[in-house]
């Protein structure tokens, strides 16, 4: 039995008791594909209007609406929430979705379910997607992301500079060994440090990172 298969085995008596997702899961892998595609979908599309709301308010010059931000992130949570009993019910009737057995797009979307979780979900699913990249069922800087997330959660230093704070600009969460960020970065094929934190800025404002040139929206 391979390691995530033992892990899986493991963690089916604990799933089993709060899965909690209403509609059938079927293990057809064209089946399991859309279903996961459209998981995909439901957790990437308020996130990004979420990103144009921020854009649309500073291109403007004014605050984001608060009551809309809320409403907006009221509703991803309950999205969210559905997306994970999903994956649980996948995960219990159909083992992890494999990119080989669902495609990659589709393995993205239990990434993503992972990723914007609780960190006892995070927690969870962790040595099952580490086990999953040592076999190249996952793309390493996905799981490079995972583990920031989960470090930065538990108040720990990050590894890899995913992890940022928009409130006022964009700044990097503490980072263990600043020294050898880009290093560990380009390792799991992310891009350098500033390259990145560029990204931030359309959305959120200059960059306050002491490493970076200041860099302004346009």
């Amino acid at each position: 039995m391979s390691p995530v298969a033992r892990l899986l085995l493991c963690l089916l008596v604990a799933v089993f008791a709060t899965v909690g997702y209403a509609g059938e899961v079927s293990c057809d892998a064209n089946a399991l594909r859309s279903d996961l595609e459209a998981a995909f979908k439901r957790d990437q599309h308020d996130r990004l209007l979420s990103r144009e709301l921020a854009a649309a308010a500073r291109n403007k010059e004014t605050a984001v609406n608060e009551s809309e931000r809320r409403a907006l992130w009221d509703k991803i949570n309950q999205l969210d929430l559905a997306n994970q009993q999903f994956l649980d019910e996948v995960v219990v009737r159909c083992g992890w979705p494999k990119s080989s057995q669902v495609g990659a797009r589709a393995a993205s979307a239990a990434f993503l379910i992972v990723q914007h979780a609780s960190l006892g979900f995070k927690l969870k699913y962790l040595p099952i997607m580490r086990e999953l990249a040592k076999e190249g069922e996952l793309p390493m800087h996905q799981l490079a992301l995972l583990e920031d997330r989960v470090r930065t959660s538990q108040k720990l230093p990050q590894l890899y500079g995913s992890q940022v704070d928009t409130k006022d600009g964009v700044t990097l969460l503490p980072v263990e060994d600043e020294a050898g960020l880009d290093k560990r970065r380009a390792q799991v094929g992310l891009p350098p440090i500033c390259k990145y934190l560029e990204g931030f800025v359309k959305f959120y404002g200059s960059i306050r990172y002491s490493k970076c040139l200041a860099t302004e929206s346009r």
